[in-house]
């Protein structure tokens, strides 16, 4: 897949599909100047439930993570998907879910600090806001899963 394919992917998330294409578009650029792209083996642990977060991020472009917390049962999160972004809104900054490729992962690797930088400076506040907010909802949205 090539940076067009990247930020098509990058559009398709579910955490901005109430955003306007536009924005999306933008929102794509913004990920890809902050991330490199990763070819993750089935099995490579992503994240690991209570370990102190730290400030990666995941785009996931093909593939299958399992999500898994100790209060529920495995969540199977096919591309794309944004993983991660829980640890951006948890107070405590500790892992909430460990998280595994079940399959071969294509994705793309940032930083939340870098993420944040970016986009205020690529787009308006406004924006930049509305984009925040929607991460937000995500994050919420996945504690309650």
């Amino acid at each position: 897949m090539d940076t067009v394919g990247w930020s098509s992917r990058i559009a398709q998330l579910t955490a901005f599909a109430a955003l306007d294409e536009a924005l999306r578009a933008k929102l794509a650029g913004v990920f890809l100047g902050v991330s490199e792209r990763e070819e993750i083996p089935e099995g490579t642990v992503l994240f690991t439930q209570g370990e102190e977060g730290s400030e990666a991020g995941y785009v996931v472009l093909e593939g299958v993570v399992l999500v898994e917390k100790s209060n529920a049962g495995p969540i199977r999160c096919a591309a794309p998907a944004l993983i991660g972004e829980m640890n951006q809104f948890n107070p405590v900054h500790f892992r909430t879910a460990t998280v595994t490729a079940a399959t071969p992962l294509e994705a793309l690797r940032f930083s939340w600090k870098d993420f944040e930088g970016a986009l205020y400076d690529a787009l308006g506040r406004t924006e930049a806001d509305a984009v925040q907010e929607a991460l937000r909802g995500q994050a919420w949205q996945h504690f309650m899963e």
